[in-house]
């Protein structure tokens, strides 16, 4: 008994011992958990502060240290780039998120003339000095380079952004053909003996992105021409300010918008060439400022309205308005006005007419005449006096009826093209077409009322006959041996 009573003691003591053992291994373990805890509190504390001065950091600087433009009237002296942003905030009104703002081509543009161009230009306060005019035309050109994909799209840099005037910033070998003219240009930059940029040439060079409206600020520009590239956005209102432009030429870009109504100071102009884009609505008001205008290139657009306002136009040589969305009526005083117009090319537009304008084939000075693919209505007119002018003559797709008149399209003497394909004239194909010596191309075809039987043999008297268009007229015909 005895010796049972002492084993039983023994296991006693060995169970309290594991008991207090276990308890010591779960306060080990719940220190060693609260630890953890603490470390990954404290972390995350940290972890917080470090956000929170961050984004304090961010509000307060941008990237180039600057939360706001700063004010030119502080006590603490500017840096060259803060002078930078205060002239072009405060005097040009340019937008500070722009020039804050990383890869936008204002922040760029004005991180280069403050800190990459080796000019070093004075950096103005005013606008109306020479000091602001060189800064303000250098930052300026600097502004289209980076607004227009330069340096990765464009094809010819033409020196630009480099260390000389830019004047200089133009290729010494290329040179451009002008709208309408036999001269050439350089392309690139030209100056005038002032150093004042004059001329702008950059055709077909990879420009890719929106004209930017401080290109209003050259206000010596005489000629700008910036065609075949892929210009997008709307043209700037602020080239109103561009009171000098005598030509202008924006064609085959993607422009899109109303053109803006900037011609009662931009009224100089002789060459406005617009073709090619997206261009919509109404001609603006102001075109009939144009009175020295002499080529009207609005071809391939979306525009709309009437073209009675053009008759203001007075000088207008050349007009192209085809492929649009135009309309209204081409009665007698269609044009009337245009006394010096040479070639007028409406086709592909909703204009209409019940009487055929006969003062357009009886103009003075009209060498082509297309009104292909409109609304016409009625007949070709008769009894015209005698045209040695007009060379090029095309009504085709429209509803003109009647005779092919035997007295009235002879009188076209000088006549070389003529297409009436696609209307519904009558009656026999006229012998007095062999008056037309000069007659290189003859469609008639799709005139499913103009004469049966065969071809008159007189058609083989017109040697210089080079193209003949009779499709869809149910025939069988030989044709002249040189046309085969």
């Amino acid at each position: 008994m005895g010796f049972g009573r002492g084993r039983q003691s023994q296991q006693n003591r060995q169970q309290r011992a594991q008991s207090r053992s276990s308890k010591h291994l779960v306060r080990r373990e719940l220190m060693f958990l609260l630890a953890k805890i603490t470390v990954a509190i404290v972390l995350m504390v940290l972890f917080i502060v470090l956000v929170v001065v961050c984004v304090k950091l961010a509000q307060s600087k941008s990237s180039s240290g600057y939360s706001e433009i700063p004010s030119v009237d502080g006590d603490t002296p500017l840096t060259r780039l803060e002078k930078v942003y205060a002239f072009l905030h405060n005097v040009l009104l340019t937008d500070p998120a722009d020039l804050l703002t990383p890869g936008r081509p204002q922040y760029m543009a004005s991180n280069w003339i403050a800190n990459m161009d080796v000019l070093e230009l004075d950096i103005p306060t005013a606008l109306n000095t020479t000091q602001a005019q060189a800064f303000v035309q250098r930052y300026v050109l600097a502004l289209l380079y980076y607004s227009t994909s330069g340096p990765a799209g464009w094809r010819n840099k033409v020196s630009f952004l480099s260390e000389q005037l830019e004047c200089g910033w133009f290729d010494p070998v290329k040179t451009v053909a002008g709208f309408s003219d036999s001269q050439t240009y350089a392309l690139g930059v030209t100056c005038n003996n002032n150093l004042e940029v004059v001329n702008l040439l950059l055709p077909s060079n990879g420009l890719k992105g929106s004209i930017p409206q401080e290109v209003g600020f050259l206000t010596s520009l005489t000629l700008l021409s910036m065609p075949h590239n892929q210009l997008d956005g709307q043209i700037p209102a602020e080239m109103a300010n561009l009171v000098n432009l005598q030509y202008l030429d924006l064609k085959f870009n993607f422009l899109k918008g109303r053109i803006p109504n900037i011609f009662e100071t931009v009224n100089e102009l002789r060459v406005l060439g617009l073709s090619n884009n997206y261009l919509e609505n109404e001609l603006p008001p102001s075109i009939v400022e144009l009175t020295k205008l002499k080529t009207l290139a609005l071809d391939d657009n979306l525009l709309q309205g009437d073209l009675s306002q053009l008759n203001a136009l007075t000088d207008l040589e050349y007009l192209y308005a085809d492929r649009n969305e135009f309309s209204g009526q081409l009665d007698a005083n269609f044009l009337t006005g245009l006394e010096n117009l040479r070639e007028l090319d409406l086709s592909g537009n909703s204009f209409a007419t019940t009487t055929f304008p006969k003062h357009l084939l009886q103009h003075a000075t009209l060498q082509i005449l297309d009104l292909s693919d409109n609304d016409l209505q009625g007949e070709l007119p008769t009894q015209l006096d005698e045209n040695i002018v007009l060379e090029f003559l095309s009504v085709r797709d429209n509803e003109l009826t009647g005779l092919v008149d035997p007295t009235s399209l002879p009188m076209l003497k000088k006549l070389n093209h003529l297409d009436i394909q696609g209307n519904l004239f009558q009656g026999q194909f006229p012998s007095a077409l062999t008056a037309l010596k000069n007659l290189t191309f003859l469609f008639m075809g799709n005139n499913p009322m103009l004469s049966s039987g065969p071809i008159p043999s007189w058609l083989f008297e017109l040697k210089q006959l080079r193209e003949l268009g009779m499709s869809n007229m149910k025939r069988m015909f030989d044709v002249p041996y040189w046309l085969e």
